[in-house]
């Protein structure tokens, strides 16, 4: 049985071991913009900004990404017109902790035993 993990590259160093790029470029837009939070128009708009051309969609399915990994939230804010908007849901410096823990916790749903097994090994 082979089992592979979306999202984690052990060749990659930082959030772009957990990440892919398009993400790690997205979170830290939402990391820059903070608890103003911003949608997926402004977070491609900030991207073109940078030189990354992106598709709404692209971004859009970035976002819910993010969301989905836990390291980004979102909401609907009253604006006019109302429109979704994401903040991050962590620090820069608590990210790779929830992502690291987002890998353990597939690894438990797709193989408990040899989870166990490990850790066993890691605890005298």
């Amino acid at each position: 049985m082979v089992l592979e993990f979306k999202g984690y590259n052990p060749t990659e160093v930082g959030l772009r071991k957990f990440l892919t790029e398009p993400e790690t470029e997205v979170l830290e837009c939402l990391w820059e913009v903070g608890e103003k939070g911003e949608g997926a128009k402004g977070v491609r708009e900030y991207l073109a900004g940078k030189g990354r051309n992106q598709s709404f969609a692209t971004v859009d399915k970035t976002l819910r990404s993010l969301e989905a990994k836990g390291v980004a939230t979102s909401r609907t804010v009253t604006r006019s017109p109302p429109q979704l908007v994401y903040f991050p849901a962590t620090s820069p410096e608590k990210a790779p902790t929830i992502l690291i823990e987002s890998i353990v916790a597939n690894l438990n749903e797709a193989m408990p035993e040899a989870l166990v097994k490990a850790v066993k090994k890691l605890k005298p």
